[in-house]
């Protein structure tokens, strides 16, 4: 990373770490518009709401979040 010199083994991991300096959150939830920058803080999120509201469905069968584009 130029920012702050971190290395990494593959891109995707690279990819990740990009946006704690950019500060983009390409994951929203569904639910009430909250956005994340890793996908596994919007699942964790979604279950949230789902504990709240016991007999909610996910929006979208396997992966329950939706990139914004």
């Amino acid at each position: 990373c130029r920012e702050c010199g971190k290395s990494f083994s593959c891109f995707s991991h690279f990819s990740k770490h990009r946006r704690t300096h950019t500060g983009e959150r390409p994951f929203r939830c569904s639910h009430c518009g909250k956005s994340f920058n890793i996908s596994s803080n919007l699942y964790r999120h979604q279950r949230s709401h789902n504990s709240q509201n016991p007999g909610a469905v996910a929006s979208a069968k396997g992966l329950p979040y939706k990139p914004q584009n």
